[in-house]
């Protein structure tokens, strides 16, 4: 997770998980810089929060690498995680970006964009996340995004993709449906 300093973006928090959604590590970062946006619709992080932290980037940096190191064959998994591995100063050979594996979507205007998380999760993995008021909790999402992975490997580079006959896309009415919207096409069809 991230918070601002001024226009910079700084590491507030970092959350890993293994293939099995186990958290391994869960730290709330010792800002650099004096934050002046803490982001927490967004992150979670809140000034008390963040107050109670205790370990710097560099350490979390140093755990990070331990934790690779530790199996040489380890892939990241995340998703958007150019933001974090920016953050982090790190670069690695073996990641795996959920906003990568599933196909973009497009904007009214007709630009594509990148699928957010929650998103993905709703659609492929049939549960919501990020449904606190309170923001994020990254090992949430880190466990979504790797069970994401997860299933793409299993399934298929085509898995999601348009046209994939087990893609398990949901029509129009069940995605309705399910949202809690009821309209004549879809009662009839549902009752």
């Amino acid at each position: 997770e991230m918070c601002l300093a001024g226009e910079t973006k700084q590491l507030a928090r970092v959350a890993v998980v293994d293939e099995a959604g186990t958290t391994l590590l869960d730290e709330l970062i010792v800002p650099e810089l004096p934050v002046t946006d803490h982001l927490t619709r967004f992150s979670g992080i809140t000034p008390a929060l963040l107050a109670t932290a205790t370990t710097t980037a560099g350490a979390v940096r140093i755990r990070l690498l331990s934790l690779i190191r530790e199996q040489p064959l380890t892939y990241l998994v995340g998703h958007s995680l150019e933001n974090d591995l920016e953050a982090l100063g790190l670069t690695h050979d073996k990641v795996l970006d959920t906003a990568l594996l599933f196909p973009l979507r497009y904007n009214l205007d007709g630009r594509p964009a990148k699928n957010s998380l929650r998103a993905l999760t709703a659609r492929f993995l049939r549960r919501e996340i990020q449904q606190s008021a309170e923001g994020h909790d990254p090992c949430e999402d880190a466990a979504a995004a790797m069970e994401l992975a997860l299933l793409k490997l299993q399934r298929g580079v085509q898995f999601g993709l348009p046209g994939d006959a087990n893609a398990d896309f949901d029509g129009l009415f069940g995605t309705l449906g399910r949202a809690g919207w009821r309209c004549s096409a879809f009662d009839s069809v549902a009752e």
